[in-house]
């Protein structure tokens, strides 16, 4: 099957992973080829950046779903992607280097700033340097990856069972699975932040960050939940980035050292070898600025490092910061599964012996009738909230954990015609919405009666519930699918 070149679709959640994974791919590669046609624009500040990034998110992309392009991406091929990669790093450390050196230069001193100067110089020479071996690798490289990995990935083989029941599983299911493990490695990165000079675990963290941001990304727009998480990624993303880009700054300056250190030791020697040739001379030491700025800018190199990320670790350590990204993740994931289900009600009930006490969450009038029908059973509902009036058809068909249900929303001019029809087959209740961490529990107090049902639905028909310490001890027992609690024969 062909996985077209389109932007991605309206559907991508509910597509099979194999797609999914191909389309998200494929506009990987746009992205990555519309940045490497920038490099060749001296001007263009930001092209190297957007290279960086464009070959991150596919091979970020590629190895997240590897089991799901089996065929499409070579070992070879994601080799030549790493190698585009590391090129790129040198000439990205020297010009982000640069910008540091030149925001830290305004506590140098004037004889210090020297020093600055140069090695601001040495690194915008080496950036440009670097820029120019890339160029020239990414031209000779980049067009022909391009080409297979567009014509490997824009097909994919599918298996046909032989059980109609069996239907394949749906990308958002896959990527809810994604999602928990990723946080849950970026959580374990973050919690091993510890004093000291290791900087190793910030590093870890930044790469998992990064991981799940990219996961998340083709889910902007499609889910309400997702862009305050990427805006939350985003900035540990930036903290945990400049401790990365401080701890690069301190190897440049730490050879740059050596380097003065080896051209001074040159300038003793000279000075040694031309008072030796003057009679009764002594030699005099060549003055050094550059080398004094150069160790002034390790200072404080090290000093602004060490203050990052000891800020990064605080906030993690302090607070709730990490139960926040984990219920965060959490319900993009929950959100996700949602839509893997969509068209389909997925819930457990419950009988209560009385309403539990709630102090909190959302409380709604619904009233309930069902239209004349033997095979096809309409269902009217209006909802009052506050001052709000909403009015919904539904039809549902099955019965237990997962049902088919089909509904929308319905003018209250074309409610009110069709409610007469209704006279004999309605129940009224009072529900009270109640949220706990990523599910609702809708407590359904029947007025019309003496009855008390409790409702979760869930992202899939095997996920298991544990009911919360305010409801559990009113539970009677569960009463799914029990005919004598379903609605419409409570109406009857």
């Amino acid at each position: 099957m062909a996985a077209s070149d389109a932007p991605l679709p309206e559907d991508l959640l509910t597509l099979v992973p194999e797609e999914a994974v191909r389309r998200i791919a494929l506009e990987r590669l746009d992205e990555l080829e519309q940045a490497s046609g920038r490099l060749a624009d001296p001007d263009d500040a930001e092209a190297v950046h957007d290279l960086r990034v464009a070959l991150r998110r596919l091979r970020s992309t590629l190895r997240a779903w590897k089991p799901y392009l089996a065929g499409s991406v070579r070992g070879r091929h994601r080799r030549k992607l790493q190698e585009l990669q590391s090129l790129t790093g040198a000439g990205r450390d020297a010009e982000v280097g640069a910008r540091w050196v030149a925001d830290l230069s305004g506590s140098l001193t004037h004889g210090e700033g020297r020093g600055a100067a140069w090695l601001r110089s040495r690194l915008a020479k080496r950036a440009l340097r670097e820029r120019k071996g890339m160029l020239a690798a990414v031209k000779e490289t980049l067009p022909k990856l391009l080409r297979r990995l567009r014509r490997g990935l824009s097909t994919y083989a599918v298996t046909v069972g032989k059980d109609p029941a069996a239907r394949p599983a749906r990308f958002a299911t896959k990527l809810a699975e994604a999602l928990r493990r990723h946080g849950d490695r970026l959580l374990r990165a973050l919690a091993g932040l510890k004093g000291g000079e290791d900087t190793s675990a910030a590093h870890a963290a930044r790469i998992e960050g990064k991981r799940l941001r990219y996961l998340l990304e083709p889910l902007a727009g499609r889910l309400p939940e997702v862009q305050a998480l990427l805006e939350r990624l985003k900035g540990l993303q930036d903290e945990l980035g400049a401790v990365q880009d401080f701890v690069v700054l301190e190897s440049l300056v730490g050879t740059a050292l050596e380097d003065a250190a080896v051209a001074h030791a040159r300038k003793l020697r000279k000075a040694a070898e031309r008072g030796g040739r003057r009679a009764g001379a002594a030699p005099r030491a060549p003055r050094d600025a550059t080398r004094a700025g150069l160790l002034a800018l390790a200072r404080q190199v090290a000093d602004t490092r060490r203050t990052r990320l000891d800020a990064v670790r605080e906030g993690w350590r302090q607070g709730a910061a990490p139960e926040a990204l984990a219920a965060a993740v959490e319900g993009v994931a929950h959100a996700a599964e949602a839509q893997a289900h969509a068209g389909l009600e997925i819930e457990r009930k419950y009988l209560l012996r009385a309403l539990p006490p709630l102090h909190a969450g959302e409380l709604q009038r619904i009233e309930q009738g069902w239209l004349p029908g033997e095979r096809l059973q309409e269902r009217l509902r209006r909802v009052v909230v506050g001052d709000e009036v909403r009015c919904w058809r539904t039809v549902k068909l099955g019965r237990g954990v997962s049902r088919v249900e089909v509904e929308e929303a319905c003018p209250l001019e074309l409610f009110e015609r069709l409610w007469p029809l209704t006279e004999g087959c309605r129940v009224t209740k009072r529900r009270h919405v109640v949220r706990e961490g990523a599910h609702a529990f809708e407590i359904d107090e029947f007025l019309d009666r003496d009855l008390v049902l409790a409702e979760v639905e869930l992202a899939s028909a095997d996920e298991t519930v544990a009911l919360p310490d305010w409801l559990a001890p009113f539970v009677v027992r569960e009463v799914t699918g029990e005919d004598e609690f379903v609605n419409r024969n409570l109406a009857r």
